[in-house]
């Protein structure tokens, strides 16, 4: 019976001329030929690779050898979308795990993937930049517009070596504890 409704929906599909799309490419093409607005997000650990050998043990082996845990995915924007939101949709996409404390305007990233803050010593852990500006807020409390661009990366320390010019001003996503 299973495979006779496998065969049916591919039938169908094949019939229809639909194509399957994974998450970001519906995103991508709703976006490209609609009036969809939308925000992106990425996560990259850079930092964390050039300093493999001072992430505690068994980190840096799971990292990507790019750098990117998530690539620049779209995400269709929301009225009172925030940044927090906008991380746990796009890490929803790539199924990726992450963890966090507080609620609302107070959240703070402790980790992503494979990745949490202290695993690069005392003044490691996450940071956001919105539109390559440092957050001033927590995540849940910065509300993100059509078109933002939202990057989280993994600093050493407290980004201060995040040298790339539009982030120059990172921070860590700030703790409200």
């Amino acid at each position: 019976m299973k495979r006779l409704t496998a065969l049916f929906c591919l039938l169908l599909i094949t019939l229809t001329g639909c194509k399957i799309q994974s998450v970001p490419e519906y995103y991508a093409s709703s976006a490209a030929g609609s009036d969809v607005q939308t925000v992106t997000v990425s996560v990259r650990c850079d930092i964390a690779l050039a300093h493999q050998d001072q992430l505690k043990p068994g980190v840096a082996a799971a990292l990507p050898a790019d750098g990117a845990l998530l690539p620049v995915t779209a995400v269709p924007w929301q009225t009172g979308m925030t940044a927090y939101d906008l991380l746990v949709a796009g890490l929803k996409t790539a199924r990726m795990t992450f963890s966090h404390t507080g609620t609302g305007d107070s959240v703070y990233i402790q980790g992503i993937g494979p990745l949490y803050e202290y695993d690069g010593g005392d003044l490691s852990g996450w940071i956001f930049l919105v539109n390559g500006t440092k957050a001033e807020k927590s995540c849940g409390a910065v509300t993100l517009q059509p078109g933002d661009v939202v990057e989280w990366r993994y600093t050493f320390d407290l980004g201060r070596d995040i040298t790339a010019p539009t982030d120059q001003t990172a921070s860590f996503g700030i703790r409200n504890n």
